[in-house]
């Protein structure tokens, strides 16, 4: 699991929109984010280009959330509903409604 002992307010709310996401998924989690520290495990280009091992939802995922992380995902809106299934697109729902309000 990802602990963030040194996460800011700010931080821990991104954290928390990408439990969202991922629904707890170790795997995209993992694949993403540091588990230790507040940051991505590696550069956005890295990440990107190891994802191919991943479905086509599972890549667009992780995209979304280097988008939210640094704008780096490079989505096109039209991949939310081309491309995710009904579960998945209710959890990027949930993602963006948390960042934009988060409780």
């Amino acid at each position: 699991m990802i602990k963030w002992n040194e996460a800011d307010d700010c931080d821990k709310v991104l954290l928390k929109a990408f439990l969202l996401l991922y629904e707890n998924n170790e795997k995209l989690l993992h694949h993403i984010l540091n588990p230790n520290l507040p940051k991505l495990r590696t550069s956005s280009d890295l990440i990107k280009a190891r994802s191919t091992v991943f479905s086509s939802g599972e890549q667009l995922l992780i995209r979304i959330g280097l988008d939210a992380w640094n704008g780096s995902g490079g989505i096109h809106f039209n991949e939310l509903y081309e491309k995710l299934d009904s579960a998945n697109f209710q959890r990027v729902l949930l993602f963006l409604n948390y960042l934009y309000y988060p409780s």
